[in-house]
């Protein structure tokens, strides 16, 4: 009778740490705002830091997630730009280095958008942003190029938690293959990163397309932006 009780608690042990292994609980956090970057000269792309947040995953994982300012000096449509975020501890020891891509950005324009890097190891207490200078340099000829005023939004919603849904309408004379749609998130005012998905083929002058954005940091208020990719 003794080890058939036995045999019962260790079964509902092991069902509740399955569980908790299947939801992916862990923790989460914040990363202190960056210093003010300065803002692109003539003829130069420049990045900012809004804001970042972190998920530490019960598997080992850190998700970080952030919100960036590209800024555009140059009047030509500057060409794609390779994006460095490094994660740093609070000793500054460097714990991951991840690289993204931007779409083309129109001349003297501004986008804001949001990305997420995963990693293996501890959260970070800074989180480092770099931009590489516009493959294909500066260009006049390259096809007309969406700016980020040009995107506006309909039937914006907050379904839940953790969804975030709406349309996206591109305002433009560009047909937009792809567009990435991103959630700034805040909370108690500070911009704590976000997270983003694509819309494709959204049609010019007035076309639109639905989205859907799946966030899993705690938040109080979002904005919603959006940039030819």
């Amino acid at each position: 009778m003794k080890k058939r009780f036995l045999s019962m608690i260790l079964a509902v042990v092991l069902c509740g740490l399955l569980l908790a292994g299947c939801d992916g609980g862990g923790s989460t956090g914040t990363v202190p705002p960056a210093p003010e970057a300065p803002a692109a000269s003539a003829g130069t792309v420049s990045i900012k830091l809004l804001g970042a947040s972190w998920e530490k995953k019960m598997d080992g994982y850190t998700y970080v997630y952030y919100s960036a300012e590209l800024s555009n000096g140059n009047s030509k449509t500057a060409g794609a730009c390779q994006i460095t975020i490094t994660s740093r501890d609070a000793e500054g020891h460097v714990l991951d280095v991840s690289n993204d891509y931007t779409g083309r950005i129109a001349g003297n324009d501004t986008i804001r958008f949001s990305g997420r890097v995963m990693y293996v190891g501890d959260v970070p207490s800074a989180v480092e942003l770099a931009v590489g200078n516009p493959m294909g340099g500066y260009n006049d000829h390259f096809d007309a190029t969406a700016k980020a005023s040009d995107f506006q939004f309909k039937n914006v919603a907050r379904l839940d938690e953790s969804k975030i849904s709406g349309d996206v309408v591109n305002n433009s004379s560009v047909d937009c293959t792809n567009v990435r749609v991103s959630v700034i998130l805040k909370k108690n005012g500070q911009v704590i990163g976000g997270t983003y998905t694509y819309a494709n083929n959204v049609k010019r002058n007035g076309g639109s397309a639905p989205f859907v954005i799946y966030s899993f940091v705690d938040y109080d208020s979002f904005e919603v932006v959006a940039a030819e990719w």
